[in-house]
């Protein structure tokens, strides 16, 4: 802890911030304590929040830690950039999903622009391995295409699960059967989604992919039935674009032994 404290401790707990990295700011929860900060919190320049401001937000929402990453933290923003703040609950405390839409369009009326909030612990046990690094380890954001290629990797996994065990096949009766499906369908929208992220130049260079099929489901209204022909045609296709992807992104050994080298992760997987 960087910030140096004196004075004497009552019995009413309240929220202490401080430094603890550069544009790392902790509230935890503390015994109260009538204290001058001699070492100030750090708020990267040019962001219109106050300490105060951040203090009453921990506070009010249970966050024991609140930060700023990416472009936010270094004083890069852009006019269309995002607020990239990751924060952890207090132990015990579970937010519901209205909760955090309301944390975030509090963020957003401070900031005037869209903010994006990640819970430390979340990231923490994320699957995409090169996420996860990045976020936790605050790096340039050039390795954005290999991350979203390692999303599509894992969802066409966790469809193949359900593939290999024969699943729907195999159900006992017909309600089964349609979640099995309705479960199957929903993951190929949600790797659609993730495919629209995927720029036209990487795009070229993985061609086993059925890039164009997955914008038709994309572009579908989540209450639409997709064509169980084109879902069948996407996975098969999919199915067989497994060791193209595989030879694109690295291992999470090699990831990380790059990153140490270099600092980042470079836009092409060098």
């Amino acid at each position: 802890m960087s910030g140096v404290f004196r004075g004497e401790i009552s019995l009413s707990p309240v929220y202490v911030i401080w430094q603890t990295t550069l544009a790392h700011i902790s509230c935890f929860p503390k015994w109260r304590i009538n204290m001058t900060l001699i070492h100030r919190p750090i708020i990267p320049d040019g962001l219109p929040i106050t300490e105060d401001q951040i203090t009453d937000f921990c506070t009010r929402h249970h966050i024991s830690t609140f930060s700023f990453f990416g472009s936010a933290s270094t004083g890069t923003l852009r006019p269309d950039s995002d607020i990239d703040i990751m924060i952890t609950y207090e132990s015990g405390f579970h937010p519901d999903l209205f909760t955090y839409h309301e944390m975030i369009e509090e963020m957003e009326k401070i900031f005037e622009r869209k903010v994006d909030i990640a819970d430390r612990k979340q990231v923490e046990a994320g699957e995409n391995y090169i996420r996860r690094i990045g976020m936790l380890n605050n790096l340039k954001p050039t390795y954005r295409q290999i991350s979203h290629l390692l999303d599509i990797l894992l969802y066409i996994r966790s469809i193949e699960r359900v593939y290999v065990n024969n699943e729907e096949e195999n159900a006992p009766d017909s309600v089964s059967r349609r979640l099995i499906h309705d479960g199957l369908v929903y993951q190929v929208i949600r790797l659609s989604r993730i495919a629209q992220l995927v720029s036209p130049e990487m795009r070229m260079t993985l061609p086993t992919i059925p890039w164009d099929e997955l914008d038709q489901i994309a572009d579908m209204d989540l209450l639409d039935e997709p064509d169980s022909e084109l879902i069948r045609e996407i996975l098969s296709r999919l199915r067989e674009s497994v060791t193209d992807l595989q030879n694109r992104i690295p291992d999470e050994e090699t990831f990380i032994r790059k990153v140490e080298e270099q600092g980042y992760w470079s836009e092409n997987g060098e």
